[in-house]
């Protein structure tokens, strides 16, 4: 898979909070496209398991690389709306 990184954490905090149906919705939303991919977080590689922004959740990451911190991330994801604006935000940096 190519393009743009979307990672949606999905650690009991953010599940708590909706990840799993944020996660859910971003996938839909992105179809086929090639130049977003929407994947579960990897945070084996951090400290506590998750973007540290936990009651701010779903927390959402736009530019992250595997096993890396690069990447803006976005609190509170839960809507059609805001998983559509953060997919357009995606697409403009995969353009760039």
């Amino acid at each position: 898979m190519s393009g743009v990184r979307v990672e949606v954490c999905q650690n009991k905090y953010c599940k708590k909070k909706g990840a799993a149906a944020t996660l859910k919705l971003l996938q839909e939303l992105v179809g086929d496209r090639d130049d977003v991919q929407v994947v579960v977080a990897d945070m084996t590689h951090t400290e506590h398991g998750c973007f540290d922004e936990c009651t701010m959740g779903p927390n959402v990451r736009i530019g992250g690389e595997p096993q890396g911190d690069d990447g803006r991330v976005y609190n509170g994801i839960k809507t059609e709306a805001m998983c559509s604006e953060l997919l357009e935000k995606a697409a403009a940096a995969a353009r760039t």
